[in-house]
């Protein structure tokens, strides 16, 4: 028999788990093991609110939180410490971690794929986003316009297009 409120509630659980264990793994300095768990808690977060439909989250609509994933994979411990803080249920288990890393830069991955920076990552607060779509961040405009050649421009319009239906739908139910 399936039952798909039973399914999504064994599918938090796990999602739970991984975030349990991360910070446990970011109080015990293990930043390689917190970053695994918090790639797949976003992922069960993600696969429950799209094949559930549990409020389908704007992060997810034209990419699939990929982005997310890839800061939380390879990105800046204050990033990573911030995720943990958001999604348990205690979030001051982690106030004294995320105050030692408050001062680190907040890093970003440039969309580019041909991008030269080490590991695509760059300092947030100089990157730009696509305007249109508002989903792939940009080290630079030179990286930016690269990647609108190389075939951004078609995923844009996709992605773009996907986003104006999410926030048409969501003003009609609210």
């Amino acid at each position: 028999l399936y039952n798909a409120d039973y399914n999504s509630s064994k599918l938090g659980m796990i999602k739970s788990l991984f975030l349990a264990v991360g910070t446990n793994c970011i109080l015990s300095g293990d930043i390689d093991h917190a970053r695994q768990c918090a790639g797949c808690a976003n992922y069960f977060k993600m696969f429950i609110e799209d094949v559930y439909n549990t409020s389908l989250s704007a992060e997810i609509i034209g990419g699939f939180g990929v982005d997310k994933d890839i800061e939380l994979l390879s990105g800046d411990e204050k990033t990573l410490v911030r995720y943990f803080q958001k999604h348990i249920p205690c979030s001051s288990c982690l106030d004294e971690k995320f105050k030692e890393v408050e001062s680190v830069k907040k890093l970003g991955w440039c969309g580019n794929p041909q991008c030269k920076i080490p590991d695509r990552m760059a300092e947030r607060s100089g990157m730009a986003f696509c305007d249109r779509c508002k989903r792939v961040n940009y080290c630079s405009r030179k990286c930016q316009k690269v990647h609108w050649r190389a075939g951004h421009k078609e995923q844009c319009e996709e992605m773009r297009d996907i986003r104006k239906a999410y926030e048409k739908s969501s003003q009609k139910s609210s």
